[in-house]
């Protein structure tokens, strides 16, 4: 079973504000000494384990989607993966565009004519989406083939990719808990409730360290 793992952190370029010009070997020891303080603290009173962004993706929207998805809103869910990304390479802003207008002009209680709208748009689409766009791909692919059935084209979706929005969900959950915690009860004193681990009297003989 996997307890951990370890790194080795290269800081490069480090920054540290001051008032006055320091010489290099200044510059060099004020950084030092910053660093030790911050690790002596990390070592002494830890840090609040949030979860980074890189967790909620490139557009920090997958959390939304995992929402969509626990509610059972697979339509939502499809337009947030497919809606348009700031940032994003013209020629897929102009195909993510395309698609949310596929029903411009449409009577969308006309079943037949939405489908086929759809259906012809999601072929377009498909056409132009890049070779790492796996989830739109999908989903688009299902589209063309059965038309406004959302569920069944979320449900397309790799599933190791489809877990990936729950746990963002959950992660920005844990983030949200974790702030909660820290606004009312700090971040150094103990509360009812709380799981803490405490160094055992094992450590030296080669146990966990922690009880």
């Amino acid at each position: 079973m996997l307890s951990g793992n370890r790194f080795d952190i290269v800081l490069r370029n480090v920054c540290i504000e001051q008032k006055n010009e320091l010489t290099r070997e200044g510059a060099i020891e004020l950084t030092t000494t910053r660093l030790r303080d911050a690790a002596r603290s990390m070592k002494e009173i830890g840090f609040i384990n949030f979860f980074g962004m890189q967790r909620f993706g490139k557009y920090h929207d997958t959390h939304l989607v995992g929402i969509a998805v626990l509610k059972g809103d697979f339509k939502t869910a499809c337009d947030l993966i497919m809606r348009v990304k700031p940032g994003e390479q013209e020629r897929y802003k102009k195909l993510r565009e395309l698609w949310e207008k596929r029903f411009t002009d449409i009577d969308q209680t006309d079943e037949e004519a939405a489908n086929v709208a759809e259906m012809k748009c999601a072929k377009e689409v498909l056409k132009g989406l890049g070779r790492f766009m796996n989830c739109e791909t999908s989903i688009v692919h299902s589209l063309s083939r059965k038309p406004r059935d959302y569920k069944k084209a979320f449900g397309s979706i790799a599933k190791h990719m489809r877990s990936m929005f729950l746990h963002a969900y959950q992660s920005y959950l844990w983030n949200k808990a974790a702030s909660h915690r820290i606004e009312n009860g700090g971040a150094t004193d103990v509360m009812e409730g709380d799981l803490v681990l405490v160094e055992n009297k094992q450590l030296k003989e080669g146990g966990s360290g922690t009880s």
